[in-house]
């Protein structure tokens, strides 16, 4: 009998000694499989679940470097994969880095006639305004425009929500440019309706000069589908504000 529990003790030892390692490797991972950076920044890799140490590499050090503590530095805007090697296997992270600043480029009449736009710098906050010839040119930190970028697209699904809520409008598509939008009618629209469609509008052309859309070229295609499908309405924004 005790010959028979020493036997079934030693047989659950050996499986805790096969199991432990396994589960202990399973559980090796990195801290980021994905980063953005603005050139300058750093941010720090880690490895847990295991006590031996990472060899850091960098596949582009142009784009970023890797010291031997995970440590990454952005140097030019890009994307690079830093690899962690631990016990002969690979863990990764994809790092884009953008620049540090972001120039924009305006008409300065189109610039200074723009309701929005000075108000939507006033709020990225500008690191410099200068004119040349018939163009002003604005210069400003990229965090700060990306941060306000999120911003404009909250409020742009805010607004979808709350004029599909209202049941005149079933659907709004538009496309990750946002050049293009569809709008899907249940009923007949409503002043209120078309008002609130027109702020969605025009909130298009400026969530794509933010992300780097010159601003003459900023136009939205619009595509209106009544209940049953059918086109009523198709045309870009500029043209219609023109007429």
């Amino acid at each position: 009998m005790k010959k028979r529990i020493i036997s079934s003790l030693l047989t659950l030892l050996l499986l805790v000694a096969i199991i432990v390692p396994e589960q202990a490797q399973a559980a090796v991972k990195i801290n980021k499989t994905t980063a953005t950076l603005y050139t300058g920044e750093k941010v720090q890799l880690k490895i847990s679940g295991s006590s031996r140490n990472a060899t850091w590499t960098s596949s582009n050090k142009t784009v970023t470097t890797v010291d031997r503590k995970g440590n990454v530095t952005a140097k030019k805007k890009g994307t690079a994969t830093i690899t962690a090697k631990v016990s002969g296997k690979k863990y990764k992270c994809k790092v884009t880095v953008k620049n540090n600043v972001t120039t924009f480029k305006f008409p300065t009449e189109s610039y200074s006639n723009d309701l929005l736009l000075p108000s939507i710098f006033e709020e990225i906050g500008t690191l410099s305004i200068d004119i040349s010839g018939n163009y002003t040119i604005i210069k400003c930190k990229t965090k700060s425009v990306d941060k306000t970028l999120k911003a404009l697209k909250k409020e742009l699904a805010k607004s979808i929500e709350n004029i599909i809520s209202k049941g005149s409008i079933s659907k709004i598509k538009y496309n990750d440019d946002y050049t293009k939008i569809n709008i899907y009618q249940a009923k007949e629209l409503s002043d209120d309706d078309n008002f609130g469609l027109l702020e969605i509008y025009l909130s298009l052309p400026y969530l794509q000069i933010l992300s780097g859309t010159n601003y003459d070229d900023a136009d939205v295609y619009v595509t209106v589908y009544d209940k049953n499908n059918k086109i009523t309405y198709q045309g870009s924004l500029k043209d219609s504000m023109n007429n």
